[in-house]
């Protein structure tokens, strides 16, 4: 149970829905970068990095260079 509850985790992180979306477009790191105006090290360090801070900016950049948007929600937390 508690691998499938860290694998889900794991699936929320920004970087890892990047470097799936990258990958189902058949994309390096480097052409994702290319297209992106950044390095291939900085696409690396946001796939690979467990807790990373992303700007929205830099964001907004992936998304357009693999053909997507950003979309920000602020759930309601559930009660105790």
């Amino acid at each position: 149970m508690r691998r499938l509850i860290e694998e889900e985790i794991e699936s929320l992180r920004v970087g890892t829905q990047i470097a799936r979306m990258r990958q189902k477009k058949r994309l390096s790191q480097a052409q994702l970068a290319a297209r992106a105006g950044m390095s291939a090290p900085n696409i690396s360090r946001i796939e690979n990095s467990p807790a990373q801070n992303i700007t929205l900016e830099t964001l907004v950049k992936i998304a357009r260079a693999l053909g997507r948007g950003v979309e920000v929600a602020f759930p309601s937390r559930r009660s105790s």
